[in-house]
């Protein structure tokens, strides 16, 4: 069985055989891109990181005691609640400032909406700002722009930057667009069949958060998927 202890890096301890290594980034305000071929894969990462799967070895530690917010491809939204109550739901009587998140995820004006009343990227939205409402010191997610048309897609991911460079919050995010990837990532590991075939290191990269990277930095993420 995994442990998962607090104060110490996050981080998937590899077995024996060195499957891999994950680890969160010491500083605040850092957004990893975990891309692989088959979407089982990379989801068992985060499943694994979340709590949610049992690795068969290995340890789970978590930085810090803020809880882990997750993001999927779908907003899992309760139909029957407001946007308020689908951002407050799981906090019981848990303190959250939901005005702030409010403005911060761009829902002001839609407080009393209910999910139908709402396009995709706006229960995007609340999703995200679930996610945070329980001051998560992870953040992880799974395609959350998959589903989107093209200019939605684009305008959320220029959305998440701008919020991840507000709160300062640690994102783990899987995606199979090797574009996404460029223009997300400050780290991107690339996983084939359980295993890291390339760990890159583009926080500083030419061309990194630019809607045409560079194509010497293109062609080294394609080389290793």
């Amino acid at each position: 069985m995994a442990k998962k202890t607090e104060d110490t890096p996050t981080k998937v301890v590899p077995p024996a055989d060195g499957a891999y290594t994950l680890e969160e980034a010491t500083k605040r305000g850092y957004l990893g891109v975990n891309t692989d071929p088959t979407p089982d894969e990379a989801y068992t990462v985060s499943g694994v990181i979340a709590g949610m799967d049992t690795p068969d070895a290995g340890t789970v530690r978590i930085r810090g005691t803020g809880s882990i917010g997750m993001v999927f491809q779908e907003p899992r939204l309760m139909p029957w609640l407001t946007t308020v109550q689908n951002i407050r739901f799981g906090l019981g009587r848990g303190a959250c400032d939901t005005q702030r998140l409010i403005e911060l995820t761009g829902l002001a004006g839609f407080e009393k909406a209910l999910p139908h009343q709402l396009s995709g990227g706006m229960q995007q939205r609340v999703a995200l700002a679930r996610a945070l409402a329980n001051r998560s010191a992870l953040v992880l997610m799974d395609e959350p722009f998959a589903a989107l048309d093209h200019l939605t897609r684009e305008r959320m991911q220029d959305e998440l930057l701008a919020l991840q460079r507000a709160e300062g919050m640690n994102v783990l995010f899987v995606t199979h667009s090797i574009d996404e990837a460029l223009y997300l990532g400050d780290r991107i590991v690339v996983l084939n069949h359980g295993r890291i075939d390339a760990d890159h290191d583009v926080a500083h990269m030419p061309g990194q958060r630019s809607r045409t990277p560079d194509i010497e930095l293109t062609r080294l993420i394609h080389s290793t998927t």
